[in-house]
């Protein structure tokens, strides 16, 4: 009786070695996908970060592009105004020398 609880003491304890080896394997692969994982979020933040800046950098020339654009606008009008002056100045000189 004594000797079959040693021997079933010898079983569990072999069964016990048996699972804390597979539990370290286990730990070990786990803190390799961990490892894994990390490297690849950190991956994935730098192009988000990188996305960030060229968003940033897109915007900031739009902003300017559209701040041209209306000063070009604002040159035109002022070209046409001044166009349309010209003409009436001329059409007027014209009529007063047909009227001579």
């Amino acid at each position: 009786q004594l000797s079959q609880a040693l021997e079933d003491l010898r079983a569990d304890m072999e069964m016990t070695a048996t699972d804390n080896k597979n539990l370290g394997n286990s730990e070990v692969e786990l803190r390799n996908r961990v490892e894994e994982l990390q490297k690849c979020n950190s991956e994935r933040e730098q192009d988000l970060l990188k996305y960030q800046q060229e968003i940033l950098l897109q915007e900031t020339l739009k902003r300017q592009l559209t701040e041209d654009f209306e000063e070009m606008c604002k040159g035109k009008e002022s070209a046409l105004e001044e166009l349309k002056q010209s003409c009436d100045k001329l059409m007027a000189e014209r009529d007063m020398w047909r009227n001579e």
